[in-house]
């Protein structure tokens, strides 16, 4: 940037300009949401893949997420608990952003080849210029989060990689 004296003037000093901007929302987030706080509400699937759901999950999560898998069985069910990962939404107002967070809950011991496990998510709502993300209530948020987890489970399943 130069400074003059006048319009077309000599020169009285340039400075460089530095970014100052930091974007907060670059994937994967740090922060984990608890398993209490995820909603009561999941979506229900069928997994009957050679590979073990645990090996998929964590192989397709990890492009996405940080990983925060439960050690021990809690009531005959295992979890794996996600940070959060910004959404991309198609239909959103101005200025608004979206990340999600998942919990995918499966047996310990599956008892057959086919079982159902289960998958909450967490969608927040932001603004581009906060770093401070709420519960949202947005139908095309929660579409968002809807269609991000819809395509992170047919990843899971089809071993190919399409992006959420």
């Amino acid at each position: 940037m130069q400074f003059r004296e006048s319009p077309g003037g000599k020169i009285l000093s340039r400075l460089a300009l530095e970014e100052t901007v930091v974007v907060a929302a670059r994937p994967p987030l740090l922060p984990t949401p608890n398993a209490e706080d995820f909603p009561r509400e999941f979506q229900s699937f069928t997994w009957d893949s050679q590979k073990t759901l645990q090996e998929r999950a964590q192989s397709v999560a990890n492009k996405y997420f940080h990983l925060a898998a439960s050690g021990d069985c809690d009531k005959g069910e295992s979890h794996l608990r996600t940070t959060y990962t910004p959404l991309e939404m198609k239909k959103a107002a101005s200025g608004v952003t979206a990340q999600v967070a998942v919990l995918i809950s499966y047996p310990c011991d599956p008892k057959t080849a086919s079982y159902q496990f289960k998958v909450q998510s967490l969608v927040m709502e932001g603004r581009t210029h906060s770093d401070t993300f709420k519960h949202t209530y947005d139908p095309d948020v929660v579409h968002a989060g809807d269609v991000f987890v819809q395509n992170l489970i047919a990843e899971m399943k089809s071993g190919e990689g399409a992006k959420p």
